[in-house]
């Protein structure tokens, strides 16, 4: 078929768009399958936040996140929590509830993990230096709920009631404290 339709005026342009539009989304969704693989996998692809700072950017932010998961294992969950709180800003202005559900979790799971670590590290270092660690604790968690709570103060005002409700029931979030 491809050699059929080279001939045609718009077959390159159609192809540049195929390619530019669906290779980001197709390369995370392989990426999400072949998940002992992914070193060899992004050092043909490309860098994995290049590849989410495009999604992202483009407003494809079911591939972005899918990148997520991927730029904790290859980058370091510091960085990939980094993403992540952007991605979730992003996603919750667009009201993607059901996705910002799964970035909350995300946060908070690899937040612990990585406050786990840290911890157990700690008891390699002098004290004094784990006093700097300790004061990060649970910064993770503070970060998520507080961009929660901007974005429900947001909706409030407005009597968006239906986004709200959405906003609750996707997110798990509790607007009672």
């Amino acid at each position: 078929m491809p050699r059929l339709s080279e001939e045609k005026p718009h077959f390159s342009h159609f192809i540049e768009w195929l390619l530019f539009t669906v290779f980001e989304a197709a390369i995370s969704s392989v990426a999400r399958k072949t998940n002992g693989r992914w070193a060899d996998l992004f050092s043909t692809a490309g860098r994995t936040t290049e590849l989410f700072e495009e999604c992202f950017q483009r407003k494809w932010y079911q591939a972005a996140t899918c990148y997520i998961l991927v730029i904790a294992k290859l980058e370091g969950v510091p960085v990939s929590q980094y993403y992540a709180l952007c991605l979730l800003k992003a996603t919750l202005h667009e009201s993607l509830y059901e996705l910002d559900s799964e970035l909350v979790r995300f946060l908070l799971r690899s937040g612990r993990e990585y406050e786990l670590a840290t911890t157990d590290s700690d008891k390699l270092f002098p004290r004094f230096l784990g006093y700097f660690l300790c004061s990060k604790k649970n910064a993770h968690v503070a970060s998520v709920k507080n961009i929660l709570e901007i974005h429900a103060s947001y909706l409030m005002p407005g009597k968006e009631l239906s986004k709200l409700v959405a906003f609750v029931k996707g997110t798990q979030f509790d607007l009672v404290v």
